[in-house]
């Protein structure tokens, strides 16, 4: 059969995919081959299911047309062991059988099958429903390699990130060293400019320090894979409190926390999320001012669940606020406040990942009030 132009760019996708033909009928063996040979597909044939089973695993073949109907195993206990098998469970099989009750069209669809063909087939129908199974496969396929193929960039890129951390921290380290030392020992031997200069110099070799360190954890945030199981936000809160204990003993602060609801997340991401928000706020408090800080949920009336974090800080100039959650962004001079201008730009980047959102609401000398819109899947907890 000659092919039209517009048949060829039909098929073009698909020409070449391998597909198994299970069925012992030799009539209509041949008319499925014939039917399938002319889009240029490349064909096996099983006549039994002991050796369709054989083929599958041996050729991974990009569809399977199966008879139910068949000597020694028959097609439901094939396609039932198809798809409890890692290697084979993603193969789409088409059940094609004279047997057209609804009883045994469900259960061909409960084994695993995503269509069912009865006889005697219509060529024209039939040939639609493997291309359209076929264009399927293949998109599938290519999501799959792209999908692959963007892990292990990924996985490069954070191995990179991860080998990179480690070098610009090593001469950091000897550097910071060397300047304790120098200050220990050779403090008496320097004028008063000296010691500032050597103050300098350790000051930026924190700040850098630190800087690094912020810069692998948001790289952390963009590679880690979303993981979503049960957490309780009052536990999260609890533990970040208790690594924040120091902190706000030496400020005074006063935190208070209402009764939180345990959302679907990772801990440790979530963890980051809250650390970074309540340390923020406690060194963002005004002068001879104890920060307080209020934690609680409130409901949205829709999928998702919405928890403020807020504080009587210096708040912030309504002409910054939209540049609050850029990495980098300092709001302040370098020598009022530390830190490296990653903290919230971390805080976004952990709820962008769970399709969340992230505002703020603030003004100067008025505090500042984070709310973050957490989704809830449907499926509950």
């Amino acid at each position: 059969m000659v092919k039209t132009t517009t048949e060829s760019s039909n098929y073009q996708n698909i020409e070449g995919m391998k597909v198994l033909i299970v069925e012992d009928n030799t009539v209509n063996l041949s008319i499925l081959t014939n039917l399938l040979n002319e889009i240029g597909l490349n064909i096996s044939i099983a006549p039994d299911g002991e050796i369709a089973l054989k083929l599958i695993s041996e050729l991974k073949p990009d569809l399977v047309l199966l008879d139910i109907m068949l000597p020694k195993k028959d097609g439901y206990e094939v396609c039932l062991i198809m798809k409890t098998n890692e290697a084979t469970k993603n193969i789409p099989v088409i059940f094609i059988t004279s047997k057209a009750d609804s009883e045994d069209i469900l259960r061909g669809f409960s084994m695993g099958g995503v269509d069912y063909i009865t006889k005697p087939f219509n060529p024209k129908e039939t040939l639609v429903r493997v291309q359209t199974q076929l264009k399927l496969q293949a998109v599938t396929k290519q999501l799959i390699e792209k999908t692959e193929k963007l892990r292990e960039s990924n996985k490069e890129l954070e191995d990179f990130c991860s080998v990179a951390s480690h070098d610009l921290k090593e001469p950091l380290r000897k550097v910071s060293i060397f300047g304790d030392r120098l200050s220990k020992e050779c403090s008496d031997s320097l004028n008063e400019k000296g010691k500032s200069y050597l103050a300098n110099i350790q000051d930026a070799t924190d700040r850098m320090g630190q800087f690094i360190d912020d810069l692998l954890e948001f790289s952390k945030v963009t590679f880690a894979a979303k993981e979503f199981k049960p957490v309780d936000l009052n536990i999260i809160i609890k533990k970040v409190l208790g690594n924040l204990e120091a902190q706000i003993e030496q400020v005074n602060g006063v935190i208070k926390v209402q009764s939180l609801p345990t959302v679907k997340a990772n801990p440790l991401q979530l963890s980051q999320l809250f650390l970074n928000l309540i340390s923020n706020s406690l060194k963002f408090r005004k002068k001879e001012v104890s920060p307080i800080i209020n934690i609680q949920s409130m409901p949205t009336g829709d999928e998702t669940v919405k928890i403020i974090v807020q504080d009587n800080g210096i708040g912030i100039d309504s002409k910054s606020l939209e540049r609050i959650f850029n990495p980098f962004e300092r709001l302040n001079p370098n020598s009022a406040y530390e830190g490296s201008g990653m903290g919230l730009a971390i805080c976004k980047r952990i709820v962008d990942r769970y399709k969340g959102t992230i505002t703020v609401e603030s003004e100067l000398d008025h505090g500042t009030q984070f709310n973050i819109v957490w989704p809830q899947p449907k499926t509950g907890l």
